[in-house]
């Protein structure tokens, strides 16, 4: 379904290749996303968690957790070589925390996930607020309704359109 958006890429699962979807985390353990790809326009890397809930569940707690470790190798990265201009994409069936909902990719919201962290994720380094503002704007967060199937386009479409496009010739 993003692929077919003809803006990204998604090579790598977890399932097949989980160490390509694997990044580090300043306390120096190991994370795995779902998926792993780039968007072309800007370059990046997107590193994106799935989430197929019928229900609210604990997808609230599981988001805040995604938004730590995001942060926190994020900071790994920019501390150990530069800013590696990652991006990260929480998609789900289902929404949540509604009340919040136009505040969740925002910078208090990351904040708020770190210093609810019970994981150790920052390792006793104080959070970087120039990281957070960088993280404000590399979080997606978008609900996927099993209907919109409906309206993606096909393999075939898609091969024939991004030949039109050549998005990837300049990704």
């Amino acid at each position: 379904w993003l692929e077919s958006t003809t803006h990204i890429e998604l090579n790598f699962d977890a399932y097949d290749w989980a160490s390509e979807c694997t990044i580090s985390c300043l306390d120096g353990g190991l994370q795995t996303f779902d998926l792993k790809g780039h968007i072309y326009q800007s370059k990046s890397m997107l590193y994106v968690e799935n989430k197929s809930y019928t229900s609210v569940g604990s997808q609230a707690k599981d988001y805040q957790d995604f938004l730590a470790i995001a942060y926190s190798a994020t900071a790994a990265e920019i501390s150990r070589t530069q800013d590696p201009r990652w991006q990260f994409m929480w998609v789900t069936t289902y929404p949540f925390a509604q009340k919040k909902w136009l505040k969740l990719t925002k910078r208090s919201q990351i904040k708020a996930a770190l210093e609810a962290d019970t994981s150790g994720l920052l390792n006793g380094n104080p959070i970087d607020e120039e990281v957070l503002d960088l993280m404000a704007d590399r979080v997606w967060l978008l609900v996927y309704n099993r209907r919109q199937q409906e309206f993606t386009l096909t393999p075939k479409e898609l091969n024939m359109i991004e030949a039109k496009l050549n998005r990837k010739g300049k990704a």
